[in-house]
């Protein structure tokens, strides 16, 4: 799950990097997702400068090499916890996806460790000490 965040932050980081050159080559396109179907097709019409074409060319290519990484971590963590009960159980709540699912399955670990639910949330900082 660490390395699959590690992924995530560098991709994060290179679309911060192609703001950061249509900033400064002054480019503006109208799309809420730059990186979705639509902004992604706008933003590879744009004509851009030479080094800020082959620097956006660049970091594209590498942000679609970290998505295929990225689905591959997925795909391998579920199948993973496929027969993980706690795995499946967490996901029931209403907002926990297979990722956090993951990430609290790990993070947790034997549940029956606890002694009460209170304990495991005490342990998280969840339950904090009123004196």
């Amino acid at each position: 799950m660490r390395y699959r965040a590690q992924l995530v932050a560098l991709r994060s980081g290179l679309k911060s990097q192609v703001h950061a050159v249509r900033a400064k080559a002054e480019i503006l396109i109208p799309a809420s997702d730059l990186f979705g179907i639509d902004g992604r097709a706008r933003l590879e019409k744009t004509a851009l400068a030479g080094p800020y074409a082959q620097g956006v060319t660049s970091l594209l290519k590498l942000i679609d090499e970290l998505d295929t990484e990225e689905a591959l971590f997925n795909t391998r963590i579920a199948e993973r916890l496929q027969g993980h009960a706690g795995y499946q159980a967490i996901q029931q709540q209403p907002g926990i996806g297979t990722i956090l699912a993951a990430i609290l399955v790990a993070e947790i670990g034997d549940i029956h460790q606890f002694a009460s639910p209170d304990r495991m949330c005490s342990l998280a900082g969840l339950a904090p000490r009123h004196y």
